[in-house]
């Protein structure tokens, strides 16, 4: 995530994923600009989670889903605030 060098970034993206209904847990990772959220796909839709996190000034991209296991990986391009 473009400009995030600490930790307290990557905890402020997290707890944004962990108030989203549905979402049962997620890692960011700073070094590899990515992120691996688990969820129900009854609650949440991977466009749900990306939504959310523009919304909050983080823009992210979907490299890979699997809604049938409720999991999708996200790049995270770029922290703006």
């Amino acid at each position: 995530i473009e400009g995030m060098s600490c930790a307290s970034c990557v905890s402020k993206v997290e707890s944004a994923l962990h108030s989203i209904k549905g979402v049962a847990s997620c890692s960011v990772n700073l070094l590899a600009q990515r992120g691996v959220i688990t969820f129900d796909p009854n609650l949440a839709k991977p466009d749900d989670i990306v939504k959310h996190l523009t919304e909050l000034g983080y823009e992210s991209t979907i490299i890979s889903e699997a809604n049938d296991a409720g999991k999708v990986v996200l790049e995270l391009d770029e922290w703006s605030e």
